[in-house]
């Protein structure tokens, strides 16, 4: 069965807290990767995009705590990541770099680091529903600031590089207001722009509920989260057993199909 783009964009679940980090116009790699579960990654500079200007390679070092980096979101969403070589033909949906530019916030201050999502070879069909679709994420660490060439678990870098991770994984800063005082931080929520003051190497309650609810902690085309089912309608199971309920779609043309298990 075929699906435009506002069935597919990720559901709400009831907590408006977990909603107010999960891109709610964004479509995650469960819907762009229907036969595939795991996602490309690589360090090949040529391919950053979005606002990633000068864009160096990593260092060895640098590439390694970004490995290590995979290697602990993996463990928390089952997500199998895989390197390729720069220059590879293969798709590289997930790009990592060091970047003159990568971007600026709503105060036009420079970024530790940018998460550029672009959506190549989509085409439709004259109804509208979705006939080839793929998405491209650039994570670009920031020259401005000495501290970024750091990126080793408990640094500032390390957690700004999870931060990153998550927004290409279909997570977003909050709003202004979208959270309670006491849970906009990052001991809180690592997508939070208010930090307390300390570094953090593994996600954040928040942070943990909205990956369970996207996927499920088994990867790509698991048994729990968000994925497609046999006749290729987005499913939200809102796993595991006993997680968040599934809400509706918002600005919803059509309803999501929820499975129960």
């Amino acid at each position: 069965m075929p699906w435009t783009w506002n069935q597919a964009v990720s559901p709400l679940t009831t907590d408006a807290n977990v909603n107010a980090i999960i891109n709610p116009n964004g479509i995650t790699y469960n819907y762009e990767l229907p036969f595939q579960n795991y996602i490309n990654y690589s360090f090949d500079s040529s391919q950053a995009s979005g606002a990633a200007t000068s864009a160096v390679a990593l260092t060895s070092l640098q590439q390694q705590c970004v490995r290590n980096a995979l290697s602990y979101v993996h463990s928390v969403t089952g997500i199998n990541f895989n390197e390729i070589p720069a220059g590879s033909s293969q798709p590289q949906e997930l790009v990592f770099v060091y970047a003159d530019s990568t971007g600026t916030n709503a105060n036009k201050q420079n970024l530790l680091e940018g998460d550029f999502t672009s959506y190549s070879m989509v085409s439709t069909d004259a109804s509208g529903n979705l006939k080839t679709f793929n998405i491209k994420n650039t994570i670009a660490f920031s020259t401005k600031y000495d501290y970024m060439s750091n990126l080793q678990s408990g640094s500032v870098g390390y957690q700004a590089m999870l931060q990153g991770i998550g927004q290409a994984l279909g997570l977003t800063v909050p709003a202004t207001g979208n959270l309670p005082a006491g849970l906009d931080t990052n001991n809180q929520t690592l997508m939070s722009s208010n930090s307390d003051g300390n570094s953090y190497s593994s996600y954040q309650p928040l942070d943990i509920k909205a990956l369970n609810w996207l996927y499920g902690g088994d990867g790509l085309l698991g048994k729990y989260g968000l994925t497609l089912n046999s006749n290729g309608v987005p499913v939200a199971n809102g796993g595991p057993p006993g997680g968040i309920i599934v809400g509706s779609l918002p600005n919803s043309q059509s309803q999501v199909v929820v499975q129960t298990t």
